[in-house]
């Protein structure tokens, strides 16, 4: 997801969809991105008003919750919003954000209106 931060507010401006690029066997429950290509999209960025807000993944039959895979990557970009739609059987759920912070061990649900993530002011 690409847009801007302002202030605690994720604005998602726009979409760059990229390939899971997890063997076919294990894609249906499983999801990898090559980091090559974020790098990529990180310098396209580079000089504009615009970068990598966050990452979006469906999670087949199971909740918007996220699972051991998803902390290793949570944990390779933190400080990013992760976005998990459900899926049962072939129809999309609500869609749940989460954010993990620097230091933090675990990722918080954050406060989701269209085009926005908020993270929950405690």
């Amino acid at each position: 997801m690409i847009g801007t931060f302002d202030g605690e507010v994720a604005q998602v401006s726009r979409v760059a969809a990229l390939p899971n690029s997890a063997a076919e066997p294990e894609r249906r429950r499983r999801f990898t991105i090559d980091p090559l290509l974020i790098v990529r999209l990180d310098r396209e960025l580079r000089g504009t008003a615009e970068r990598l807000v966050g990452f979006y993944h469906s999670h087949p039959d199971h909740p918007a919750a996220p699972s051991a895979t998803d902390m290793e990557y949570f944990r390779l970009w933190p400080e990013t919003v992760w976005l998990i739609v459900p899926v049962a059987h072939g129809q999309p759920g609500q869609a749940r954000a989460w954010w993990l912070g620097l230091k933090a061990a675990e990722a918080t649900e954050l406060e989701v209106s269209w085009g926005a993530a908020r993270r929950n002011a405690k």
